[in-house]
C-alpha cells in the first residue's frame, strides 16, 4: 500500500481496499492449484472499485505472466491488473496510457501476446 500511495492520489487505507487474489480462485483446477492461488504471494490490496471491476476476469496472457514472475514469488510488491479487463482508472494516473505503453513495451520486447503488467 505504501508504494502505492507514493504514486497515485488516491490513497490506499485499510477502509478502502479488499485483499485481491491476482489469479482469481474461480480459476482453480485443482487441489494444486488452490494451493497456489492461496499463497500469500497471489495477493495484492486493490481499491475495493478496482477490486469490483477485475472480478474473476483472466486470460491466457495473465495466466502467461502469474505463472513467469508472480507465481510463488514472494518478492513480488506490484500491482498486476489483468489484460483481460478494460484498463485501470486509478484517480490520479492516466491508467489507460500506461496500459497501452506497457502493452507496447512488451511487444517490442518480442511479448507476442503484448501481455501487461501495471
Amino acid at each position: 500500500m505504501s508504494a502505492w500511495n507514493r504514486t497515485h492520489a488516491e490513497k490506499m487505507t485499510f477502509a478502502n481496499i479488499h485483499i485481491d487474489h491476482i489469479k482469481p480462485l474461480a480459476r482453480m483446477t485443482d487441489a494444486a492449484s488452490l494451493a497456489a492461488l492461496c499463497h500469500f504471494s497471489n495477493l495484492q490490496p486493490l481499491l475495493a472499485d478496482d477490486n469490483e471491476r477485475k472480478s474473476d476476469h483472466w486470460s491466457a496472457a495473465d495466466d502467461s505472466h502469474w505463472e513467469a514472475h508472480i507465481r510463488g514469488n514472494e518478492t513480488f510488491r506490484g500491482i498486476y491488473w489483468p489484460v483481460a479487463c478494460r484498463p485501470l482508472h486509478a484517480a490520479g494516473v492516466e491508467w489507460a496510457a500506461l496500459h497501452m505503453l506497457a502493452r507496447v513495451a512488451l511487444a517490442d520486447l518480442g511479448a507476442p501476446d503484448g501481455s501487461s503488467v501495471v
